[in-house]
């Protein structure tokens, strides 16, 4: 989601960046040798890191949402490094990004230079990153479904133990409203709220998605909500307080990502 919120962007067979309100695609391109598989854009909406399934490269593309041209690359880093997810830091300076190999790296946007590896964070290839606004915490998670919490003022690490463990992490993300609390959706269809600071789990919604939940996401404007989807066709909304669903609705297709605009209320799916 663009910080205007008037623009957000999907990832698949192409990267693709959406106008929300017509919700016609404004502009569409894949400069990887595969299909897309992450991306993360900076907080000025100025660029896009992207990575793919093979991959191949953490790759920058410049964006101007103003204008038509077709965004084009303004830098490669990680070549042939098999870093298959990425999260840009809020500073915009450093790029946080995951690999086959189970670890986690940290990255010289500018540069490509590796300014931190963190070796075998994982046994299994790295899924999902997320990393909290104030970049103090770097969560990952694995195709075994082992959770890492890395502290990078201690330079600790954490381990929760969850009852889906053994089940892939497909998407994790930290509410805007808590710099401590992080969601994750499992492939067992659960969902898991974890406090790093406090490194207790807040509430599990276990196998709430009868087949894998693959994305949540926190409301920017209403901090007591956020949402799910999966594979089982479902969107739940749910309230964080109260530790319960809200509201479930049942689509046509399996779902693989969910976001909310900028209102808070209105969700894209």
């Amino acid at each position: 989601m663009s910080a205007s919120g008037s623009y957000f962007a999907t990832a698949g067979d192409d990267i693709k960046i959406w106008d929300s309100t017509s919700l016609q695609i404004v502009k569409q391109y894949n400069y990887h040798k595969g299909n897309v598989k992450d991306l993360a854009w900076n907080r000025d909406n100025s660029i896009i890191c992207s990575t793919s399934a093979s991959g191949d490269k953490l790759l920058l593309a410049g964006i101007q949402l103003n204008q038509v041209d077709k965004p084009k690359i303004i830098a490669e880093h990680a070549v042939d490094e098999n870093q298959t997810c990425v999260r840009i830091s809020h500073s915009g300076r450093k790029m946080y990004s995951g690999g086959m190999g189970g670890d986690v790296n940290v990255w010289d946007r500018e540069t490509g230079q590796l300014k931190k590896a963190f070796k075998d964070t994982h046994s299994s290839p790295v899924t999902c990153i997320a990393l909290n606004e104030t970049e103090t915490h770097v969560v990952s998670g694995s195709n075994k479904g082992d959770v890492v919490i890395r502290n990078l003022s201690s330079n600790t690490t954490s381990k929760p133990h969850f009852k889906s463990e053994g089940h892939a992490v497909r998407s994790m993300i930290f509410s805007p409203w808590s710099h401590s609390l992080v969601g994750m959706a499992m492939d067992d269809g659960t969902l898991h709220l974890h406090d790093t600071l406090q490194s207790t789990t807040y509430h599990s919604f276990h196998e709430i998605h009868k087949a894998p939940a693959m994305s949540i996401a926190f409301s920017n404007f209403n901090e007591l909500l956020f949402a799910s989807v999966g594979l089982d066709k479902k969107l739940i909304i749910y309230d964080v307080n109260r530790k319960k669903s809200l509201n479930k609705a049942s689509l046509e297709q399996p779902l693989t990502s969910v976001g909310f605009l900028l209102d808070g209320v209105t969700l894209i799916a």
